[in-house]
């Protein structure tokens, strides 16, 4: 699958295929070893789970993986809920130690549980949240859908200028989501 974008034009900056129907149970074996999601990202890209109403944040949103142009070399997984959404989301960051994301496919993971969520790249965890984590409320028992993303521009990594490289294009091999 290939996900793509263009240009910047206003009106057009995100490029990802349509939601189908949000997988249930919410506890799940999400995108997980050994084999999640296998993708070659192109700079600014995102994998999430959004959840399958339209309360934001209230619903919570869980970013399994975000890639921005700036730090080609560095992922983020985050969760947002009521009173920790947008830059105030529960997060942490992966960094390669060469190289950028850009350049290879790699595998990005969850592993979503009552109460926890751990997040991997290339099998290796490097972060989980639990309840006690979080500035206020564990939002996520409930189903959500997959959304690979690729954005451009925006609020966090700021509008695209004359060294933003199009079109930029998500290689996708396979997603795969397991039930526990």
């Amino acid at each position: 699958m290939l996900t793509h974008a263009e240009t910047a034009n206003p009106s057009n900056t995100t490029a990802m295929p349509p939601k189908h129907r949000p997988f249930e149970p919410a506890f799940a074996l999400v995108l997980g070893r050994p084999n999640p999601v296998c993708i070659d990202l192109p700079v600014g890209s995102a994998i999430l789970l959004w959840p399958d109403s339209e309360k934001w944040p209230q619903d919570g949103e869980i970013d399994i993986m975000e890639n921005i142009g700036k730090e080609p070399g560095r992922v983020h997984g985050t969760v947002h809920g009521p009173s920790y959404s947008g830059a105030n989301g529960v997060s942490s960051a992966y960094d390669l130690s060469t190289g950028a994301f850009a350049d290879d496919f790699h595998l990005f993971a969850i592993e979503w549980q009552p109460g926890a969520i751990q997040w991997y790249v290339d099998s290796i965890r490097y972060k989980t949240v639990t309840p006690s984590d979080l500035p206020g409320p564990w939002v996520y028992d409930h189903p959500f859908f997959i959304i690979l993303n690729v954005a451009v521009g925006g609020y966090w990594p700021g509008s695209p200028d004359t060294t933003t490289v199009f079109p930029q294009t998500m290689r996708v091999d396979y997603v795969r989501v397991y039930q526990k």
